[in-house]
C-alpha cells in the first residue's frame, strides 16, 4: 500500500503593508558564490551559412538556451559588457578549442580546458593581437559583447556577441544603443552578404519603437542587477562565417578594426 502525503500550501493574504525603500531584498550568502556559479543569460546567435545550427536555416537568430528561432528580435540594450578575445588554430575545425582565450580582453585565461596554448599577455602587446605590416588581420579576434533585454516571449536578458565580420555591426549597435538608451527598442535582423571570399550572414540593427513605462522599469531593474555580470568569451563563431578557411569553403577575411565606423 502506497501512502500519499499531501502538502498544504497556504497563500498569504495581501495586506496594505508598505515595505521600506531601503529594505535589502537580496539573497544572503552571495559572498560564497564564485565566478561561474551564476549561470549566464542565453546568447542570441546567428545560424551560419557553412554550419547551420541544427533545426534552423542559415540567417536565423537562435536563443542558445531555449532553442527559440527568430527572423528578427526586438530588444533593449542594457549593458556594454567587456571585450573578450579568442585565437583559433590556423586550420579551424568545429571540434577545435581555441589556442588562447581572454574573458576580459586584457589577459589570457590560464585554463587548458578552454585553451590549448594559453599565452601570458597582456593582450594589448601580444604579437597575435596586432595587424601585420602588410595589413594582415590579427590571429586573435576581438569579441564585442552586449547585455540586452529581449522583448520576446518571457522577456529575458540575453547576450549578443559580435566578432570578425560582425565588428562593423557592433559599432553600429553601440551608436544606436547610446542614442536610444532605455527609451527605445532596437530591432536585430540578418542579411546575406556576398563577396570575393564567399557568402556569410551579417547582423543588422535599426532603432525600434518608444518603450512603455513598464518596459523601461523592467529594463532598469535588470540593468541594475546584471551590470556587473562576469561573462566568458563565446567559443562559437557568431557571425555566420568560420573563423578560418576550412572544408566548408573560404571564410571572409574581414576582422576587427579594418572595417570603418558605420555612418549615420
Amino acid at each position: 500500500m502506497t501512502e500519499t502525503t499531501e502538502v498544504m500550501v497556504r497563500e498569504e493574504q495581501s495586506t496594505d503593508i508598505v515595505l521600506p525603500d531601503d529594505l535589502d531584498l537580496s539573497v544572503a550568502g552571495e559572498e560564497n558564490l564564485k565566478t561561474g556559479d551564476v549561470g549566464m543569460p542565453p546568447r542570441l546567435r546567428i545560424s551560419s551559412q557553412n554550419k547551420p545550427i541544427e533545426g534552423t536555416s542559415p540567417g536565423d537568430i537562435v536563443n542558445t538556451l531555449t532553442g527559440a528561432i527568430y527572423d528578427k528580435v526586438e530588444f533593449v540594450p542594457m549593458v556594454f559588457l567587456p571585450t573578450t578575445r579568442v585565437m583559433w588554430p590556423p586550420n579551424f575545425d568545429a571540434g577545435n578549442i581555441p589556442l588562447c582565450v581572454s574573458d576580459d580582453g586584457e589577459y589570457p585565461l590560464q585554463d587548458t580546458t578552454r585553451a590549448t596554448l594559453p599565452l601570458l599577455g597582456p593582450c594589448s602587446t601580444c604579437e597575435f593581437s596586432q595587424f601585420g605590416d602588410d595589413g594582415t588581420p590579427p590571429a586573435c579576434k576581438n569579441q564585442r559583447n552586449f547585455l540586452v533585454l529581449a522583448l520576446v516571449e518571457d522577456r529575458e536578458p540575453a547576450i549578443i556577441t559580435l566578432q570578425s565580420t560582425g565588428i562593423a555591426a557592433a559599432k553600429q549597435l553601440t551608436a544606436l544603443a547610446k542614442m536610444a538608451g532605455l527609451r527605445k527598442s532596437i530591432i536585430m535582423a540578418t542579411r546575406l552578404v556576398s563577396g570575393d571570399k564567399g557568402t556569410w550572414w551579417m547582423p543588422v540593427f535599426v532603432i525600434g519603437r518608444k518603450l512603455a513605462a513598464g518596459e523601461i522599469m523592467t529594463a532598469v531593474d535588470f540593468r541594475d542587477e546584471l551590470k556587473n555580470l562576469v561573462i566568458t568569451a563565446d567559443l562559437v563563431d557568431t557571425n555566420g562565417a568560420t573563423p578560418a578557411s576550412g572544408d566548408d569553403g573560404p571564410a571572409p577575411v574581414l576582422y576587427d578594426d579594418e572595417l570603418d565606423e558605420v555612418p549615420f
